[in-house]
């Protein structure tokens, strides 16, 4: 049995769905017109002109002009026939057919037609309604920088990693510190980890950055368009690298600003705030120019995002806990050596087989070598103090490394991004 209340649901809805057919049936001329119907407005007061095919006397004409498809102009001829034919009238002359001077006579002047035979053609008066243009932007010299800088070119999806990073990183921060309070230095404690890691954090997002910057332009296709237009490869190459730093400028402010905060409250030196902001600076730009190289050497995406963080991941997490390890050995460092010199000695091969894999260089090879051990002394100065070492070995180690990156990728950008080959010069 067939509940009263499902009757009455079941009327309701039917009727409901019989008034919505019937309304949009009702305004279906007036939502979707008839292909007859022009969608553009009429210009008000606009008089519509009819071209005609009149009968004239030949004295009455004095420059005739033939209208109509079946017409021909006779150049230097006051008459013409139709399509070719002797047509005659009743009165055994000749027919003619010429166009009144409908725009330029008296009649047209007052909006009135000429004589007509019955043919009419009207001429379409309708005239399209367009929307103004909107105001435009004009991009710089450098267009490349541009776009990096005045557009959402990657979509929403940076904002969300930005504002998981800064959440993060207040979290880190505040944790700090909390557990800092009372204490003479806490920068000397287990608690300098957190901001290490924080900054660590940063590097990686800004590496990620660079080499998504290139490799989504490339699986979109526009990578493709931009080759076949002059810019040059300063243009392409330093637009996108500052535009990575600026795309990044969150990851890169606040270790910055945090820093500053420590030697107001007087847990970083001076000489301390110096040494950290030029070496992060660096290390920015080191992770910028490596997910662009990694971007220009490898065609997939996944294997230059691979390479690129696997880099990163291996000199500043992997060489840290190896030095960590090292440090809480204490005096067992002997036993440790030889597995030491195997994953420094399998990362730097490792590394030249990442860095180099398209275009080997004697620079990146003396990069991939020497950058490995170079870190790890760094890392040990840093925890005996030797700050002015770690500085100076580290500027010089990275430095070295963007220029072995930047000078190919600058100099031989045809034949890295596929534009051309090394045969063809």
């Amino acid at each position: 049995m067939v509940r009263a209340s499902s009757v009455v649901y079941i009327a309701c809805r039917l009727t409901f769905a019989a008034l919505l057919v019937a309304f949009g049936t009702w305004k279906l001329r007036k939502w979707n017109p008839g292909s007859r119907e022009p969608r553009e407005q009429r210009e008000e007061g606009e008089v519509e002109l009819i071209e005609q095919i009149v009968v004239v006397e030949e004295e009455s004409a004095e420059a005739p002009v033939a209208v109509g498809t079946a017409a021909r102009l006779a150049t230097g001829s006051r008459t013409q026939t139709v399509g070719g034919s002797q047509g005659r009238d009743h009165g055994g002359g000749p027919t003619t057919l010429a166009a009144p001077a409908a725009a330029t006579g008296p009649a047209a002047a007052r909006g009135e037609p000429g004589a007509t035979t019955g043919l009419h053609l009207p001429r379409r008066t309708h005239r399209r309604i367009a929307a103004p243009p909107g105001p435009y932007r004009r991009p710089w010299a450098n267009p490349i920088l541009w776009r990096e800088l005045m557009t959402r070119a990657y979509g929403a999806r940076p904002l969300i990693v930005k504002g998981c990073y800064i959440l993060l990183f207040g979290l880190g921060m505040g944790l700090f510190f909390h557990l800092g309070q009372g204490m003479e230095n806490p920068m000397g404690t287990g608690l300098v980890l957190i901001p290490v890691g924080l900054t660590i954090l940063s590097l990686i997002l800004v590496n990620a950055q660079g080499v998504t910057a290139l490799t989504s332009e490339r699986d979109t296709g526009a990578l493709d368009l931009l080759l076949v237009t002059e810019l040059t490869p300063k243009e392409f190459i330093y637009g996108k690298l500052y535009g990575i730093l600026y795309n990044s400028k969150e990851m890169i402010a606040l270790p910055v600003l945090t820093a500053i905060a420590m030697w107001i409250l007087r847990l970083l030196s001076g000489e301390n705030l110096v040494f950290f902001l030029v070496d992060f600076l660096l290390l920015c730009h080191f992770a910028a120019m490596l997910g662009l190289h990694a971007a220009i050497t490898y065609t997939s995406s996944r294997t230059a995002v691979a390479n690129s963080l696997g880099t990163i991941f291996f000199l500043m997490v992997g060489i840290l806990l190896c030095s960590f390890l090292i440090v809480l050995s204490d005096r067992e460092f002997g036993r440790q050596l030889l597995s030491f010199m195997i994953f420094i000695g399998a990362g730097s091969v490792a590394l030249f087989g990442s860095l180099g894999a398209k275009n080997p260089s004697q620079a990146i090879a003396l990069v991939a070598l020497l950058t490995p051990f170079w870190t790890f002394y760094c890392i040990i100065s840093l925890v005996n103090g030797d700050l002015m070492a770690a500085f100076l070995v580290s500027a010089g180690v990275y430095g070295f490394a963007i220029l072995a990156m930047l000078v190919p990728a600058v100099g031989d950008f045809d034949i890295a991004l596929g534009r051309t080959s090394a045969i063809q010069g």
